[in-house]
């Protein structure tokens, strides 16, 4: 079992409540956001991200990411509105 796999384990999600920075093992506890997800939302600028001095870890505001999964759902429901769309168009309906 890799170190990764132990910590994972590990992990307390009562803690989650506590918490006013998520890194990205947090982010997925909390969201599930999968980590590499959470970076590419950090490099796109739909997240502030600060680094955590001396070990250069990436962390996230818990206010920023909540307001980012209010805004998600809404922006999942167009996709999926559009994708119907489009298969509907294809079949000839």
């Amino acid at each position: 079992m890799s170190s990764t796999q132990r910590k994972r384990r590990q992990f307390n999600p009562e803690r989650l409540a506590t918490l006013a920075y998520f890194d990205a093992e947090a982010t997925y506890r909390y969201a599930p956001i999968a980590p590499r997800t959470f970076y590419q939302l950090i490099a796109d600028g739909k997240l502030k991200a600060f680094r955590i001095g001396g070990t250069g870890k990436l962390v996230v505001r818990k206010a920023d990411l909540d307001r980012l999964l209010t805004v998600a759902p809404a922006e999942s429901r167009v996709k999926q509105i559009v994708d119907e769309t489009m298969r509907e168009l294809r079949a000839g309906k």
